[in-house]
């Protein structure tokens, strides 16, 4: 062995208590310069050392991710932990959103619904902002009958079924966000979020849901 370095056994020992993974360069400076030297002519020890050292650094970052996750758990999934966050805060507010749904009040959803139609009256045959139009009048109605047992569209006035609006809203605006989902232009969706804008000011006229609204914001403020 190299000037410098242990006798057989001792190195030996010294290599045992390192670890499986050490090697002979890992005992002396001088052995790690020869090592090197060697890794430098090319062919078969060039491809040895290289081999052993790369299967070395491979298998250490391997267990030390073992080491952090198990001393510190897995790795978290943000978006999972945001829906658990969402459905919990959700199950928490569900009963202030319930009173509001009981309310009576008739909510004055006419001037929506007006320019909502003038807008699809120019809307270009076929784009993406006449699908949406369509789709966001179709949130608007209930299906009904009249006296005559006609069917019919009523609108949706009350504090529960615009929430519904609302909320169906806000899934068509979450889905086109997703990297492949590139089907709506930047235009539409914001037209499609000032109509969103408008429907929650009107659901905001009402004491009790401008309440559960205010108390959901805050509970996702953590």
């Amino acid at each position: 062995m190299p000037q410098g370095s242990s006798r057989p056994r001792e190195a030996q020992l010294k290599l045992n208590q390192m670890g499986p993974k050490a090697t002979l360069s890992d005992l002396a400076q001088s052995i790690q310069s020869e090592a090197s030297g060697l890794a430098s002519i090319g062919g078969k020890p060039t491809e040895i050392l290289k081999g052993r050292y790369e299967a070395r650094a491979q298998g250490a970052n391997s267990e030390a991710a073992q080491i952090m996750e198990s001393k510190l758990g897995p790795k978290p999934n943000i978006d999972a932990e945001k829906e658990n966050i969402i459905t919990q805060v959700r199950k928490d507010v569900a009963p202030d959103y319930k009173a509001a749904h009981a309310s009576t009040d008739v909510l004055d959803i006419k001037p929506i619904i007006s320019d909502l139609d003038n807008m699809l009256a120019t809307a270009p045959a076929g784009s993406s902002k006449e699908t949406a139009l369509k789709k966001l009048k179709g949130f608007m109605y209930n299906k009904g009958v009249d006296a005559e047992g006609n069917q019919i569209s009523v609108p949706k006035e009350s504090v529960a079924h615009l929430h519904e609006v609302r909320e169906a809203i806000d899934e068509v605006l979450d889905l086109a966000k997703k990297p492949s989902n590139n089907s709506m232009g930047n235009k539409t969706l914001a037209m499609l979020s000032d109509y969103r804008s408008a429907i929650d000011a009107q659901l905001k006229t009402n004491p009790q849901m401008a309440a559960a609204d205010n108390k959901f914001a805050s509970k996702m403020q953590i």
